[in-house]
């Protein structure tokens, strides 16, 4: 019998005048330390091959990263392993070959042959930057100067000597190709030589003269250079290199120490530093952020010292530190994360989040004991009204602004709050303050149909406050006789402003124009959440039975469950976003279902969710077209849009094990076609990965094995 095992994770990854600090409620970083897998924190070069794999320079050892697993290849005594020093220089050529640069010298890796190859030994040492440009690998080598090597006949050729003179008595920090001409950072200022009449210039930094120290340079927009110094951000003007200036002429990123540039597939730039983080540089706009490390903030940058940058083919931005590497995916959802801060005054209250209302921008946030507060926009606080026990604002589980522009809470536990906002005053109606007349105090949902009139779903029944009242100011609570004693978990009017109502054990329909009833027994109970999408479909979920899908024009309905792709069977909240993406809110993670693709996809802490436990009903389609999500944890906050990634990964195999000891082959085991076995090798393990990593372990797939 032939045992086929599947890998079961990935298969299917002041001087700042402009600036502001983003913390992780601005951009999540994925983080990569020997905590979860990395040989060693320190990484010089990230590179992307042509299979897909990640390669990482680690100073002591080269990595190759699938999305799950490190592999790790390290020098030893055969002359085909890797050669020895400290890795620093990674890049690949048109052939395929990965070409790695050390301080003791140069090798590549053939996949081929599965094997290491040094080249040139004792010619070249000190390697920290490689690039190819057509048929040349141009090799940056510290105080040895700059080197070219033939690709095609893997011999040197030779650089004009007085150039190199002058670079071995510099430091070369780094090499790059610019419009076929070569620039040189050094400590000796910027050279720039073209390769073919063998001339060379020398760019030295403007009022600086005692230390000229430049670490990288790139193009900047159409013909400009940028070049990160010791001393800051500067631009090459003529054949000086002075201060760069945003279009009002502020001085942009002066007097910090620089150590790396990279311009991304959006025209980004991205610099890093030596003490103070990341920057991104919007070069249309000049908004400039800066990214720093929080000991706080597992998604914050995993370091600040910020050495190399790399962009795959995903989009997704490595940034290598000395303490480790953090990755930026666009495509991947970025929860902005809110929280209680204890000597943050802006923060919220607390973290236990039960209900959200948009009025006119602002975002009322309603706690389980800490009252209610109002943010604005950008999460300022406005105002604060704290529960006491004359005003016991606590649990409020939904909130609603009515005709009037005035808001009322419902309380499972106070009855209902109101707020009028002329007077600026909080009235609480209870059963006692109400004589009976509103029947409960636990409060479970509260609605307005198109009239103005407000329905309350109780523990004892359904209740009303007709338009009539609410816009006389003049509360009255009436109750519907026909839903007496029943207990109401949900309620929610549909485009036809029909009511739906959601109990222990059934869905009512009511037509309260002609006052009918009807009720649906669904194989649900326990209702809990209840949303009409933009297709008329009512998505109708439970506390422990997942969800019904009910289409009213043909009554016919689709059970869905765990099965299907849900996290939980336990449902919070049912919404529908912008882009017509159904999200499913839980008990145990978000579920976000795309109709056009049939896909549902799980949102967890992984993708910077505060938990995995969200609140019945705590959700927000703000008109700004943020998603805002409360639950145990604090608020969540995303943008939805563009987040929908559709790069299909390549897949490889990485390994092929007989009795789980891995089988050696002559070239590499992505490239094997074919694998011969005898009857006695019948028991194998096949492992393959998914070679996308904006977030690996959400790879999708299908495979399947065809016999003989």
């Amino acid at each position: 019998m032939k045992a086929f095992v599947l890998r079961n994770t990935c298969l299917i990854f002041c001087y700042l005048i402009v600036t502001y600090v983003a913390s992780a409620q601005e951009f999540i970083f994925d983080r990569f330390t020997v905590n979860n897998g990395l040989p060693l924190n320190v990484t010089k070069c990230i590179i992307q091959d042509r299979y897909g794999f990640i390669w990482i320079a680690n100073l002591s050892s080269l990595t190759r990263y699938d999305g799950i697993h490190f592999k790790v290849y390290d020098h030893s005594n055969d002359v085909n392993s890797l050669i020895a020093g400290n890795v620093k220089a990674l890049a690949e050529d048109n052939q395929g070959r990965i070409w790695i640069g050390t301080t003791a010298g140069i090798c590549y890796f053939d996949y081929e042959t599965n094997q290491f190859y040094s080249l040139h030994e004792g010619q070249i040492q000190g390697v920290k930057k490689f690039v190819i440009n057509g048929n040349r690998l141009w090799i940056g080598a510290a105080a040895n100067g700059i080197y070219s090597l033939d690709l095609e006949t893997l011999k040197l050729i030779e650089i004009e000597p007085h150039l190199n003179e002058q670079l071995k008595k510099s430091n070369v920090h780094n090499i790059s190709v610019i419009e076929n001409s070569v620039y040189i950072p050094t400590s000796n200022g910027l050279y720039k030589y073209d390769p073919t009449d063998k001339t060379y210039s020398n760019y030295l930094i403007d009022g600086h003269e005692d230390n000229q120290h430049v670490l990288d340079a790139i193009r900047y927009k159409t013909d400009e250079i940028l070049a990160a110094t010791f001393f800051g951000l500067k631009i090459l003007k003529g054949h000086k290199l002075v201060q760069f200036r945003n279009a009002n002429g502020d001085r942009i990123l002066e007097n910090l120490e620089l150590l790396r540039l990279f311009s991304d597939s959006k025209n980004i730039i991205w610099i890093g530093s030596k003490w103070e983080g990341l920057y991104r540089l919007d070069p249309e706009s000049f908004e400039l952020q800066q990214f720093k490390n929080d000991v706080n903030d597992q998604l914050s940058l995993v370091d600040n010292a910020v050495v190399n940058f790399f962009e795959d083919r995903s989009g997704n931005l490595w940034i290598g530190t000395e303490n480790g590497i953090s990755k930026f995916s666009r495509l991947k959802y970025n929860f902005n994360l809110y929280q209680h801060e204890r000597f943050n005054e802006n923060s919220l209250a607390e973290n236990a989040v039960y209900a959200m209302l948009e009025d006119d921008g602002n975002i009322w946030v309603a706690y389980l004991r800490k009252g209610v507060d109002v943010f604005n926009p950008q999460m300022r606080l406005i105002k604060r009204y704290e529960s006491s026990e004359k005003l016991p604002i606590r649990w409020i589980i939904e909130m609603l602004k009515d005709v009037n522009g005035n808001i009322w809470l419902a309380s499972k536990n106070d009855g209902l709050f109101y707020y009028d906002k002329r007077r600026q005053k909080f009235h609480n109606y209870t059963f006692q303050s109400t004589n009976g007349e509103l029947g409960s105090n636990l409060i479970n949902s509260i609605q307005t149909s198109s009239d103005g009139s407000i329905w309350l779903g109780t523990a004892d029944g359904l209740f009303l406050i007709d338009s009539l009242a609410i816009r006389s100011g003049e509360h009255r609570f009436k109750e519907v006789n026909d839903l007496k004693n029943t207990v109401i978990n949900r309620l929610y009017i549909d485009h036809d402003d029909q009511l739906w109502i959601g109990s222990s054990d059934a869905v009512i329909h009511y037509n309260f124009r002609s006052n009918q009833l009807k009720n649906y027994l669904f194989s649900i109970s326990d209702i809990t959440a209840i949303y009409e999408d933009s297709f008329h479909q009512l998505w109708i979920g439970s506390a422990k039975d997942g969800i019904v899908k009910y289409n009213h024009q043909n009554n016919s309905s689709t059970y869905i469950s765990k099965k299907d792709g849900l996290s939980s069977n336990r449902i919070s909240s049912i919404f529908e976003d912008q882009y017509e993406r159904i999200w499913i809110c839980s008990k145990d993670n978000i579920t976000n279902y795309n109709r056009q693709t049939n896909n549902y996809t799980i949102l967890s802490e992984t993708d910077g969710l505060q938990g995995a436990y969200f609140h019945e009903n705590s959700f927000l389609l703000h008109s700004s077209g943020r998603v805002i999500l409360g639950g145990a944890n604090g608020i969540n906050i995303v943008y939805p849009k563009s987040r929908q990634n559709d790069i299909k990964p390549n897949f490889e195999l990485v390994d092929f094990k007989i009795f789980n000891q891995s089988k050696e082959f002559n070239e590499s085991i992505n490239l094997v076609s074919k694998i011969d076995l005898n009857y006695k090798e019948n028991t194998f393990t096949i492992a393959y990965a998914s070679l996308d990593f904006t977030n690996p372990n959400k790879n999708q797939y299908k495979y399947r094995m065809n016999g003989i």
